[in-house]
């Protein structure tokens, strides 16, 4: 390669691509990564694995409990949330440690995996990539319910978990459904009998009662009793 064509390479902004895989491991993992699993499937999933004996570093840390007492409930929320992706991406590792240690044993021999060995290993691949792809997954809708907070109310549905994920975060289609929700919002304040706000309480819902005026007859007790306490 010349020095002028490798210049040229240095400028490419395409990402370059791998070996293509299996068309319908394809299908399934471009459909994984953008949408999140049920969660049971997940717990069903992390159940079976526990990290080694000796690999403590896969533990979740713990913030101190003076750090955590000097934090904002959103800051508390944000981490717990954060731990519990952390918690799945470690998982994740526990089957690849298993793997990797199966190859590592099997190189310092002269034998070859057996057909057993062979399956075991696929199952470990795709508990890993099931594990991983639920942590990309969670990570990529955890971005919008981030972004939520910046976004006017009556567009807070976007960041709902049912809007679908394209390369783009809000999907490919976000104009139409802004419009959409523009339509839906100027309906509900001409149908609607109070003001139709999001978020904000409509002046119309603030009603004052006044107390009926009602006569009452002055009795002998309103007053205080001059008579003596015997």
């Amino acid at each position: 390669m010349s020095v002028i064509e490798d210049m040229k390479g240095f400028m490419v902004t395409e990402e370059k691509a791998g070996p293509k895989i299996n068309d319908e491991l394809t299908s399934v993992v471009n459909d994984g990564l953008r949408k999140k699993a049920k969660q049971n499937k997940v717990d069903e999933l992390t159940k079976k694995y526990a990290k080694p004996e000796n690999v403590h570093s896969l533990t979740v840390p713990k913030i101190n409990l003076g750090i955590w007492s000097q934090m904002s409930v959103p800051n508390r929320m944000n981490d717990v949330k954060l731990q519990k992706i952390q918690n799945l991406l470690g998982k994740a590792a526990c089957p690849m440690l298993y793997l990797m240690d199966l190859f590592l044993s099997k190189s310092q021999t002269n034998d070859g995996l057996s057909r057993e060995e062979v399956q075991s290993a696929t199952q470990l691949c795709k508990d890993a990539y099931q594990m991983t792809q639920e942590t990309y997954a969670d990570i990529t809708f955890r971005r919008r319910a981030l972004i939520q907070a910046e976004i006017q109310p009556k567009y807070k549905a976007l960041c709902k978990d049912d809007v679908p994920v394209t390369d783009f975060l809000f999907g490919n289609d976000i104009k139409d459904k802004v419009k959409e929700m523009d339509a839906e919002y100027t309906v509900g304040k001409k149908l609607g009998k109070t003001n139709f706000k999001i978020g904000k309480k409509s002046h119309d819902d603030k009603k004052t009662f006044k107390k009926p005026y009602v006569h009452v007859p002055k009795r002998h007790f309103d007053k205080p009793s001059n008579k003596k306490d015997f």
